[in-house]
């Protein structure tokens, strides 16, 4: 027997082909003192995938740019750390997708994260 995918694997799937940048951001319960588990970067063909975990919920909003592109992503209740610094590191040279990444401490507990990117894309933050 098989089995239609369903509408939501069918847009991230159209989303992923046409390039798409996925973003997500792990969640668990909110408390003080937001601490950043790890930091990861998948390329790949479609899509470069950024995942920032995290052991408390994540606040964020995004604003998406042009001319040129770029991703800017603050998140709340957030402290500059060792993981998110290491993310710049962390995106290839030859990544599809990806220019650059910037991380900075923005006022109070808001760091500020932006990706520029080499082409037009379609960014899910989830």
């Amino acid at each position: 027997m098989t089995m239609s995918p369903s509408p939501t694997v069918n847009r991230r799937r159209a989303l992923t082909q046409a390039g798409a940048l996925l973003i997500s951001f792990g969640v668990a319960r909110r408390v003080h003192g937001t601490s950043i588990v790890a930091v990861r970067v998948w390329p790949a063909e479609e899509y470069t995938r950024v995942t920032i975990e995290s052991d408390e919920l994540l606040t964020v909003t995004q604003t998406l740019h042009k001319n040129p592109n770029r991703l800017s992503i603050d998140i709340d209740g957030l402290e500059m750390s060792e993981p998110l610094r290491d993310l710049v590191g962390k995106v290839r040279r030859d990544d599809a997708y990806i220019a650059g990444v910037r991380i900075a401490q923005r006022r109070g507990r808001v760091v500020r994260m932006v990706l520029d990117w080499k082409q037009a894309a379609a960014p899910q933050v989830f």
